[in-house]
Parts: C-alpha cells; sequence; structure tokens
C-alpha cells in the first residue's frame, strides 16, 4: 500500500448499512468487523486499520506507524513514527 492508498482509506467514509455481517473481507481482501455499537474495524492485507466510529470519527493506523485521527468535525491529528505530530484544523 502506497501513501496515497493510505490516505483514500483514511479519509474515506463508509456509508451506513454497508455491512450486514460482523466480519467481512471485501474483493480487495481488507477485513471489515462490525461492532454493536456501529463501530467498524476495517484492517488491510499490509496490517494498516481504520476504525470509524459511530458519531464519524476515525483512527487509522498505517502499517509504517503513521497514525491519523479524523475528528467528527473534519480536523485531523497526524502522528508519524518518531513522534512528529501536526494538527490540520476542520475546513
Amino acid at each position: 500500500m502506497n501513501k496515497y492508498t493510505f490516505l483514500k482509506i483514511a479519509l474515506m467514509a463508509l456509508p451506513m448499512g454497508f455491512l450486514s455481517a460482523d466480519m467481512v473481507q471485501d474483493a480487495e481482501g481488507n477485513k471489515v468487523q462490525t461492532e454493536a455499537d456501529g463501530t467498524k474495524k476495517i484492517t488491510t492485507p499490509d496490517g494498516a486499520t481504520v476504525q470509524v466510529n459511530p458519531d464519524g470519527s476515525k483512527v487509522v493506523q498505517g502499517a509504517d506507524g503513521t497514525r491519523v485521527e479524523v475528528k467528527a468535525d473534519g480536523s485531523k491529528t497526524i502522528t508519524q513514527p518518531d513522534g512528529t505530530t501536526v494538527q490540520v484544523p476542520a475546513k
């Protein structure tokens, strides 16, 4: 997975009702799990994870250790593996 694919996954929004089972695997090999509270956890074949919360916030953990937290208002906190943190305000 390259950085562009990682960011695409980080910023994508899953439509409500996308899943009908607790855990499925999509055509790209991603494992998608839905929790009872509506939280969706996606694990990509390379080990990156995306958690989409019911309030619209997301947490993306890249296989390289990069972590992106997207709040429901659209603001982001990006933490690099070396500990560097960048805050991006909502538009």
